[in-house]
C-alpha cells in the first residue's frame, strides 16, 4: 500500500467528527483510499495532466487535494485539473523575511 499517512483518531467518540484524510503519491493508492473510505485524498507532487486523471477516476466519490510544487506560475494550471482543494505550501515556508524588530530607546 503506498498510502503515506493517515489521519485516523480513535478513543472516544469525541473525535468521531475529525476527517480521515489519505496522502497519497499515485493512482493506485488514490483508488486504495478512496475505497478503505477516506473522506478527502490528497494528491501529493503530481503533474496537471496527472491531477486531470485522478479527477477522473475519483468521479465526484471524494474531495481531491492537490498539494506540492505549487506556487503563483502553476495555480491556475492546477485549479484547471478538476481538484477541489489546492494547498500551497510556498505562503509559508518561501515566503521572503521582514525584519519586524522592536528597538526600545530611553527616553
Amino acid at each position: 500500500m503506498k498510502i503515506l499517512s493517515t489521519n485516523v483518531y480513535v478513543g472516544p467518540n469525541v473525535y468521531a467528527h475529525f476527517p480521515v484524510i489519505r496522502h497519497v503519491l499515485d493512482l493506485e493508492a488514490l483508488e486504495e483510499a478512496i475505497q478503505a473510505g477516506a473522506d478527502v485524498v490528497l494528491l501529493d507532487n503530481m503533474s496537471p495532466h496527472r491531477l486531470k486523471e485522478a479527477v477522473r477516476l475519483s468521479n465526484g466519490r471524494v474531495p481531491l487535494e492537490a498539494s506540492g510544487g505549487i506556487n503563483l506560475k502553476n495555480i491556475e494550471q492546477i485549479a484547471k485539473t478538476g481538484v477541489d482543494i489546492i494547498s500551497v505550501g510556498a505562503l509559508t515556508h518561501s515566503a521572503k523575511a521582514v525584519d519586524i524588530s522592536l528597538e526600545m530607546i530611553p527616553l
